[in-house]
């Protein structure tokens, strides 16, 4: 500080010196003003600025400059401003050098994960795609990308739709976190209610429907109705007064005056009105009763409700095989129907054709069902009462309804007159007729298709394993390319050699090496091609593929070194 500029100082503390009509303020902002100036012009020998005081030595400049304790505490204010600055800053400094710290740690660390979702952590190690597939919730070629919504598991191949509304289930798990939808239960909620129970997490009950299985898993709704004697969507309401059974849909019978019938059986426990039987009193007398408590019986009526209920006359006349006013004379043996005018079917012995139905008591004789034994076995049936099925014929309906017999052959896979006989080991197709191919270690082939089962020996193409590989491919099912064989790359089918030589620059049976001035007695590493012992004299570099007098030529003529 200046003498005048501290003087002036000394005098704005003494209180003295002021009349009174002064700004004590202004003088002292000028002070300050002044104060700075002053120590801008504070150089060092060779024009350089005198380095700051201490902040000791500050505070006690500012204290005898300041002077009184309005100005002192301006001064601290000043000071905790200029510390708070300088402490952002230096928070943001920190936050920076945070910044660049994470993002250099997040390359090295993605360079390091970039197989860390391959199954086995196995990847090619140029491609970086997983070789083996993705760990479950992951998926893509590298096994970066999560299972989208909705799936999840080993390449994110399993889907979970039954999370609760708006929700999805884990990608790993499949899991559904927040619970499932109305009718499904267990944590992938993948499994419908069990039976008998519906609604949120199967805790509902079902009512009495028909079959419990049949209760909506989501709303309880009975599908198939109710139980006898119960009603509504639920089933779980018992039925009204005068009605009973499924869905209580059924009305009660003639029950007795002022009585009702059981809801669940409709039976009337007291009893039926005049005219009515059966324990639901829902039945007139039935055909062929008439009388008091229906207790007697018509003739062979034509139509039995037509005898008349008190004398029992048939009005309508009679049934098939009955004649006379009361129709109780029946027809001659082999003969039945209306005026007994029918001729029996082909029954087991004729005498054995019932003279009223024409059924054929005893059965009918080979070809031939129904009571009648006048219809022929349905198509793909045979024999005896029709109960023998048809072997594999190349058309069902082609099979002799008598015999059996596949009149235009069998399908593929089997043989025999009924073709029934499968196809024996090594042959397939129609009639067995053809052999099968050259299947791995032995395997026999489907008997109808001729598939080899685990595939094809060596130089055989799926799927029959009759065809040899192509030109250029060799080797189990064909999946080997050949090498760079002579004569347009052909190779063997079955071992891949050449037989006749390597194209220039190859070498090997397989003519799948090539060509290298190696040290004498060693090879190049068959991946990197790098010669572990050196080159012959002659050669350099690491594949030993530079001509050492051509490179020794090449730096002459461009004055380089040797």
């Amino acid at each position: 500080m200046s003498g005048e500029v501290l003087k002036k100082s000394i005098d704005y503390n003494d209180e003295e010196s002021w009349d009174g009509g002064s700004d004590k303020d202004s003088t002292l902002k000028a002070l300050m003003k002044e104060q700075t100036e002053s120590t801008k012009e504070v150089t060092q020998p060779g024009g350089k600025p005198e380095p700051a005081s201490t902040m000791e030595e500050a505070k006690i400049i500012m204290a005898d400059f300041l002077g009184n304790v309005k100005t002192k505490v301006i001064s601290t204010n000043t000071l905790k401003i200029i510390i708070v600055v300088l402490s952002v800053a230096l928070v943001a400094s920190f936050i920076a050098i945070g910044v660049i710290a994470y993002l250099v740690h997040t390359k090295c660390e993605s360079k390091n994960l970039e197989c860390e979702n391959c199954m086995n952590k196995s990847c090619d190690a140029k491609t970086k795609f997983c070789l083996q597939g993705c760990l479950a919730g992951w998926q893509g070629s590298k096994c970066m990308e999560g299972c989208s919504p909705g799936s999840y598991g080993v390449d994110c191949n399993m889907t979970c739709d039954q999370c609760r509304e708006g929700t999805h289930c884990d990608p790993v798990t499949g899991q559904c976190p927040d619970g499932c939808l109305d009718g499904y239960t267990t944590g992938r909620c993948d499994i419908p209610c069990p039976s008998g129970s519906y609604g949120a997490s199967c805790s509902k009950s079902c009512g009495h429907c028909t079959s419990l299985d049949t209760c909506n898993t989501v709303t309880g709704v009975c599908s198939s109705g109710c139980e006898d004697g119960y009603q509504g969507h639920h089933c779980n309401e018992s039925c009204s007064p005068g009605s009973y059974g499924v869905d209580c849909n059924a009305t009660c019978g003639h029950c007795r005056e002022d009585t009702h019938c059981d809801p669940v059986t409709g039976q009337c426990p007291d009893g039926c009105l005049d005219g009515y039987t059966t324990g639901r009193c829902d039945m007139p007398c039935p055909s062929g009763s008439y009388g008091a408590s229906c207790s007697q019986s018509c003739g062979h009526c034509t139509s039995l409700d037509t005898c008349n209920t008190v004398t029992g006359v048939c009005s309508a006349g009679c049934e098939d095989g009955y004649q006379g006013h009361h129709c109780n004379d029946s027809c001659s043996s082999g003969s039945y129907g209306p005026n007994c005018s029918l001729t029996c079917g082909q029954c087991r012995q004729i005498t054995d054709c019932n003279h009223v139905t024409g059924h054929c008591s005893d059965g009918c004789v080979h070809g031939y069902i129904t009571e009648y034994c006048n219809t022929t076995c349905p198509t793909g049936f045979y024999g005896a009462s029709c109960q023998q099925s048809c072997g594999h014929c190349t058309s069902l309906d082609t099979c002799y309804y008598v015999t059996g017999v596949c009149t235009k052959g069998c399908s593929d896979g089997y043989e025999g007159s009924l073709c029934n006989e499968t196809c024996l080991p090594g042959r397939y197709g129609p009639e067995c007729e053809k052999p099968c191919g050259h299947c791995k270690g032995g395997d026999v082939c489907d008997p109808v298709t001729g598939r080899c089962p685990n595939g094809c020996n060596d130089g055989f193409r799926q799927l029959i394993c009759n065809d040899t590989c192509s030109a250029g491919s060799y080797g189990s099912n064909c999946s080997k390319a050949c090498g760079h064989c002579k004569n347009m790359g052909t190779c063997n089918y079955l071992t891949g050699f050449c037989p006749f030589g390597c194209e220039d620059g190859y070498q090997s049976d397989l003519c799948n090496e090539g060509l290298r001035p190696l040290q004498q007695g060693t090879t190049c590493d068959h991946v990197t091609g790098v010669c572990p012992n050196g080159c012959q004299a002659g050669y350099t570099n690491d594949h030993c593929t530079q001509n050492k007098t051509q490179e020794s030529l090449c730096r002459a003529l461009l004055q380089l070194p040797v």
